[in-house]
């Protein structure tokens, strides 16, 4: 219902839109109609042109992600002043991928196309930039190697001026996308600096680094693990900081999993590869005591489940009464919820559900236990809570006689659960990948730089980059952040063009950096991200996706 213009220097123009349409036209006209009414006009070309988007939202739900970008494809003037490449990060990439990286320099603009050039060889097309920051000193790009052979390469800008950043990009050896399927075990402690467990009972101080034996450990098998789900916990640690977790041996990736502050206790749900049996945890500041709780992993061979993911459904809410009485748990209250034959989820054949778990306005402190119905309460636990907080964490469980238990600790607490898939005989297999940042709102990382308004949404392509194939992806798992957040609100992540599920998945407090783990399914090769209230930056890591 509204109409808005842009004035360029430069004639040609894009107009996008994430889900709906994509227009390109040559300095005279275009139009375009599907569900929307758009159009747009030019002077002559060659001269300053106009375009004026026009929308009607008809019966298409709001908001709607639009951006207005204007590229030079042909005959364009060196812009001025000239540019400049400082660094390019990250550095490495295999070959026959498309990576995602941010170009750093001077003089950037949408404009500004990186490519790999090595001795006699260079990338076979000029990459897509994404984004560029306000000040032109960053631009995010898709570097493309596919032709590329292992190596070093120089990062040139479009042959202006000649600029080149010599050396500035290593091409790896192609990988092989490792396919594999989940084994639950039954929720166990596997790290505990408090005590000994795992590792020496003293804090992890700043840079200090953890590796973690998870193969053979606990009924891991010691060989064929590719990948672990463990939920790990920052507790009392002396500041603020984060904690990253990765492959054991390898490079520290520019991602974290958890965020924390002074004095408090935070879980966040990890899916991280195995490396030599183990996994690393990096702590980045103060001291804090680390523990680890794994409920799972991922094997090569032929045994294990497969996953399906579902439409995000909300399948407990004690406040409503769905799923179980409403009425808040007590303290040592245990809720038996079944999630067979539930929503989506068949009636048989189910090994494990992924759910992300809110515990909403507690009475005090305490933390809340999901395992396997009927078996031993496990000394672990999914999410610790304060009084008069909401707190969400993922939890991949066991499923035994179709359900699942949440147990209360202490006081009385409104629990809420989530379900975004399950795992069974049939369905997709796992790739697990080096943790990468795909979007981070803050610079300009995967999408445009700036705060994701209330009602707002952002969204993100995550397929065909970084080892992710282009079709056959069912699902992807992300390590999504929130920071800087002026209001209490909450985040919901959701497959891109498809409607707003009624679900949660990380509720923040204004001023607070808050992660978590998300499982999403992927229709078109994005996902968005809405946030509720006040402004928020986001923040989302890629740790590996699920292919059919």
């Amino acid at each position: 219902g509204t109409s808005s213009s842009v004035t360029s220097a430069q004639p040609d123009f894009s107009l996008l839109s994430g889900a709906h349409w994509t227009r390109h036209y040559d300095g005279t006209a275009c139009w375009n109609s599907t569900g929307f009414g758009a159009q747009c006009l030019t002077k002559a070309s060659g001269d300053t042109g106009q375009a004026v988007l026009v929308m009607s939202p008809g019966a298409t739900a709001l908001p709607v992600e639009y951006s207005l970008q204007g590229v030079c494809d042909s005959s364009c003037p060196r812009p001025m002043p000239r540019p400049t490449f400082t660094s390019v990060s990250p550095s490495t990439g295999a070959a026959g991928t498309r990576v995602q990286a941010v170009v750093r320099g001077t003089g950037l603009n949408l404009g500004s196309k990186a490519k790999l050039v090595g001795s006699g060889t260079s990338g076979t097309q000029w990459p897509q930039t994404l984004s560029v920051n306000a000040d032109g000193t960053a631009i995010d790009v898709l570097l493309d190697t596919n032709g590329l052979a292992p190596g070093s390469y120089n990062l040139e800008l479009d042959g202006v001026y000649g600029v080149s950043l010599p050396n500035a990009f290593t091409v790896t050896a192609p990988t092989t996308a490792t396919r594999s399927r989940f084994v639950p075990i039954d929720p166990a402690r596997f790290l505990d600096t408090r005590d000994g467990t795992g590792a020496p009972a003293q804090r992890v101080g700043p840079g200090g680094v953890v590796g973690l034996q998870v193969a053979g450990v606990k009924g891991v098998p010691a060989t064929g693990v590719t990948a672990v789900v463990m939920n790990v916990t920052a507790v009392n640690p002396t500041g603020s900081g984060h904690v990253t977790v990765y492959p054991d041996g390898r490079p520290l990736p520019d991602v974290s999993n958890l965020n924390y502050e002074a004095g408090k206790i935070v879980p966040n749900l990890v899916t991280v590869p195995v490396v030599n049996g183990k996994v690393d945890l990096r702590n980045s500041a103060g001291e804090v005591d680390l523990i680890a709780d794994v409920t799972g992993y991922y094997t090569d061979g032929d045994t294990g489940s497969a996953f399906s993911p579902i439409t995000p459904a909300r399948f407990l809410d004690t406040r409503d009464g769905t799923g179980a009485p409403a009425q808040k748990v007590g303290p040592g209250g245990v809720v038996g919820l079944q999630v067979a034959g539930v929503k989506g989820v068949p009636a048989t054949g189910v090994t494990a559900v992924v759910m992300n778990v809110t515990a909403v306005n507690p009475t005090g402190s305490g933390h809340v236990t999901v395992y396997p119905d009927g078996r031993p309460l496990p000394d672990v636990s999914n999410l610790n809570y304060e009084a008069g907080k909401i707190v969400a964490n993922l939890v991949t469980v066991p499923v035994v006689n179709g359900k699942v238990d949440l147990r209360n600790s202490a006081g009385e607490v409104d629990l809420i659960a989530d379900v975004t898939g399950y795992y069974g005989g049939s369905g997709s297999a796992f790739s697990p990948t080096t943790p990468v940042r795909l979007l981070d709102t803050r610079g300009g990382v995967g999408a445009r730089a700036g705060t994701v308004g209330g009602g707002g949404i952002v969204s993100v392509p995550v397929t065909a980059l970084e080892g992710v194939p282009a079709t056959g992806v069912t699902a992807v798992v992300l390590n999504v952040t929130v920071t800087e957040p002026t209001a209490d609100s909450h985040l919901i992540v959701h497959p891109h063009g498809t409607a707003r599920p009624a679900v949660s998945n990380i509720n923040f407090t204004a001023g607070q950096t808050r992660a978590n783990m998300v499982v999403v399914p992927v229709v078109d090769g994005r996902v968005t991200f809405f946030n509720n209230w006040g402004d928020t930056h986001v923040i989302a890591d890629l740790n590996g996706y699920f292919a059919s």
